[in-house]
């Protein structure tokens, strides 16, 4: 079928859509289409483990600490929304040396952000200057102007442009007029692109209101921006020579090995509007910066339903993989000569975490006369035959973090409902957690104690409680009868001793966001980038945390940042180390 055929018959399919990655608003004719009968979870843990005495998990994987924290927070379906999405920002604002949790739903309610206040978390969003806000999604901290403290970054599902906070010690106040024009935002990445020490910014666009050919969801493809801070909270767009697509998440890799980076577009809609994308930052014509296509032979260009990325040494090879969850089967791209391939199904990260625990997928390709596929079956590569008791589930912004701090990355992966009435998914899914071995990915979920059943489009890693290993926090989404908000998960799977490393650069650049992190221990090397594990709605804190395993200090720790500096540092032992550029 050509391409344009695709679409024209698509948009007809997709008039009820609240978008894959943003917005849920939605008229009232397009709230009713919405709300179609789906398959609903009917087995398995109904709810997470219960922390026990001593708030641990019984069974040594992940308990259920919301309440015994004192984190609560709840989110009901609002105006004519018939799905409720939030994002997760984790990073210490206030400065006091434990980490915050900000919480933005996409609804007429304002954001949520909770601060350690003796024994327990209070919400103090309102006494921050975050009280007015509403349809918050994306957010990322940053520290933009070099002060010392975690700046802001929000983008709004809809209305409002990007919105910039300068960190004033007790309170955030807005320091720049909004940037760019209403879209409808997925993803914020702080990063250094042109190396001059002050932050840039790429955001992730979805669509903007408006009538074009390529009309999706009531708007149309937006693409990638990108903002140069010429001077303190002073930003100007830098040119970006690629074409409008659904952006949905956002990384940063040197993709070429230049010892420069790249920048990775993962696409939703990729067979409508294009493919993933590699954009490289450089100069245009008269010496601007600007972002120019160069994904021509690189092998990223997948066209897929793209819901997250996320980099991960899958087997240990001490080269990343990338890691695309999809609205169907994923893709695990790694490099090979310069170019990608994708191995997910040869490391075990395509098909997990399916939506009836203990039922036997039976993978096979598209069935044109199947009913249920239809002609819009492409949209999966591959599914579970809908004879089995089990249905694909829709996977989102991946977080890779040790889970048992031995040395081997893992991931957890959400999952939740985009209302795709062509796509036969159900509600109240769960997401995964993945286990490395090393060699491949083991899914670990059930046992773990994470697989009860919500949807979750947003998760971060972040040490809560101050124990060394790295705890879950994840958005339940609310729709009609389920209530969401936030869960926080204790970890009780870790086993060994743990390094932070926080890199700290010069003048504006004290983030050190965008350096790389490596670590011996033994004969292993283990590293990490600076993004703050960046989701498609939020992030987790601008620090690199290892597993050390038994082991009781770090042979070497190695900093290269951005600005081409390299720090080493030998016999470092666990626990955490700030190191200067």
């Amino acid at each position: 079928m050509m391409r344009r055929e695709w679409i024209e018959r698509s948009v007809i399919m997709l008039a009820a859509l609240s978008g894959c990655g943003g917005s849920s608003a939605t008229d009232a004719g397009a709230d009713a289409a919405q709300r179609v009968d789906r398959p609903m979870a009917s087995s398995g843990p109904p709810e997470y483990r219960a922390c026990v005495t001593g708030g641990r998990d019984p069974e040594g994987g992940f308990c259920d600490a919301t309440a015994m924290w004192g984190m609560a927070v709840t989110v009901d379906l609002h105006s004519m929304m018939s799905l409720v999405r939030g994002g997760l920002t984790a990073a210490d604002f206030d400065g006091d040396g434990r980490v915050d949790v900000l919480v933005t739903p996409a609804t007429d309610v304002a954001p949520t952000l909770l601060m350690r206040r003796g024994d327990g978390w209070v919400d103090v969003a309102a006494e921050w200057g975050l009280g007015g806000l509403r349809r918050t999604l994306p957010s990322a901290a940053a520290d933009l102007d070099g002060d010392g403290d975690q700046d802001l970054v929000i983008g709004f599902t809809t209305g409002s442009a990007v919105r910039l906070f300068r960190n004033e010690g007790a309170r955030f106040v807005e320091a720049t007029p909004p940037l760019g024009r209403e879209e409808e935002l997925s993803a914020l990445l702080p990063v250094d692109l042109d190396r001059d020490g002050r932050l840039d910014l790429i955001v992730a666009a979805l669509s903007y209101p408006g009538a074009c050919s390529g009309d999706v969801v009531n708007g149309c493809p937006a693409g990638v921006r990108a903002y140069r801070q010429v001077d303190a909270w002073r930003f100007e767009p830098i040119a970006v020579d690629a074409p409008g697509c659904r952006a949905q998440a956002l990384a940063m890799v040197d993709w070429d090995g230049d010892g420069r980076d790249e920048v990775l577009v993962a696409t939703d809609y990729g067979m409508f509007f294009g493919g993933n994308m590699v954009l490289r930052p450089g100069a245009a014509p008269g010496g601007a910066l600007t972002l120019r296509n160069v994904t021509a032979g690189t092998g990223f260009d997948q066209e897929m339903f793209a819901m997250g990325i996320g980099a991960i040494d899958v087997d240990g090879d001490g080269q990343d993989e990338f890691l695309l969850t999809n609205l169907g089967r994923n893709a695990l791209i790694t490099r090979r000569g310069g170019r990608g391939v994708d191995v997910a199904r040869m490391l075990g990260a395509d098909n997990y975490g399916m939506s009836v625990p203990g039922a036997t997928p039976r993978l096979r390709y598209f069935d044109p006369d199947n009913a249920r596929e239809g002609p819009y079956g492409r949209f999966q590569e591959a599914y579970l035959d809908p004879s089995a008791s089990a249905f694909p589930t829709t996977k989102w912004t991946p977080v890779v973090f040790d889970l048992d701090d031995d040395g081997v990355s893992d991931v957890y992966i959400p999952a939740g409902t985009i209302f795709f009435d062509i796509y036969p998914e159900p509600s109240q899914q769960h997401g995964a957690l993945l286990r490395g071995t090393g060699r491949d990915l083991v899914d670990v979920t059930g046992a773990m104690g994470v697989g009860a059943r919500h949807d979750t489009h947003s998760a971060a890693a972040a040490d809560l409680d101050a124990d060394g290993d790295l705890d879950l926090v994840v958005f339940r989404s609310a729709m009609a009868g389920v209530t969401g908000g936030l869960t926080v998960l204790r970890n009780d799977a870790s086993t060994g001793r743990s390094l932070v490393v926080v890199a700290r650069g010069r003048g504006a650049a004290r983030d050190g966001i965008g350096a790389m992190v490596q670590v011996t221990v033994g004969g292993r090397r283990m590293h990490r980038r600076l993004d703050g594990n960046l989701s498609i709605f939020g992030s987790g804190p601008h620090e690199a945390h290892f597993g050390l395993g038994a082991a009781a200090e770090a042979g070497e720790v190695t900093v290269r940042f951005p600005s081409g500096a390299v720090v080493r540092r030998e016999r470092v032992p666990a626990g955490r180390v700030v190191i200067e550029e």
